[in-house]
């Protein structure tokens, strides 16, 4: 999910979704769609974390503390 979201977010081809986002968040765009704020760090996120669990990278317990400090800030924007 962490590889489709900021896709589907960033998506122009996704008009109902981003009214949806827009009708639920007042501040959609300075925050939920800004490339500075959560579509960053969800590329941060799956850059980091998502990509290397998907091909077999080692992960450390550090990884997991920083993944789970990148979900934490995620959901502060919902």
């Amino acid at each position: 999910m962490l590889g489709s979201m900021g896709i589907v977010l960033a998506s122009s081809h996704e008009p109902t979704f981003r009214a949806f986002i827009r009708s639920k968040y007042a501040n959609a765009d300075q925050t939920i769609f800004a490339k500075d704020k959560l579509l960053g760090l969800l590329d941060k996120t799956q850059v980091s974390a998502r990509n290397g669990a998907a091909h077999d990278a080692v992960l450390t317990a550090d990884d997991a503390k920083s993944t789970r400090q990148g979900a934490i800030e995620i959901l502060t924007y919902v």
